[in-house]
């Protein structure tokens, strides 16, 4: 009897310990599941992020095109258009002067 008592003890501490190691297999598989998910939650935070800043970008300037006043933004385009063809023709005729033609 005292050997039997012996061998069931030996057969409980068996199982006792497979169980444990499945357990522990378990609680690590479930640690890699949990760092895979939180990796997968930060990229998506960042994902977001981003998308956000491109639609606060593209509604800031959707906003700056709808306030913008043509009639004088066209009148100042005109004006430094012009002040650019004087500054080139000015340029030009600068270029052709030399000192030999007065002499």
């Amino acid at each position: 009897s005292a050997g039997s008592t012996s061998a069931a003890r030996a057969q409980l501490s068996s199982t006792l310990q497979g169980s444990l190691q499945e357990i522990q297999g378990a609680l690590s598989q479930i640690s890699k599941v949990t760092t895979s998910v939180g990796t997968r939650i930060s990229l998506i935070s960042s994902v977001n992020a981003s998308v956000t800043t491109q639609e606060t970008t593209a509604t800031t300037q959707i906003s700056n095109i709808d306030g913008l006043n043509y009639a004088a933004a066209t009148t100042q385009y005109s004006q430094q258009y012009l002040a650019l063809q004087a500054a080139e023709q000015s340029f030009a005729q600068l270029g052709q002067l030399s000192l030999f033609k007065y002499l």
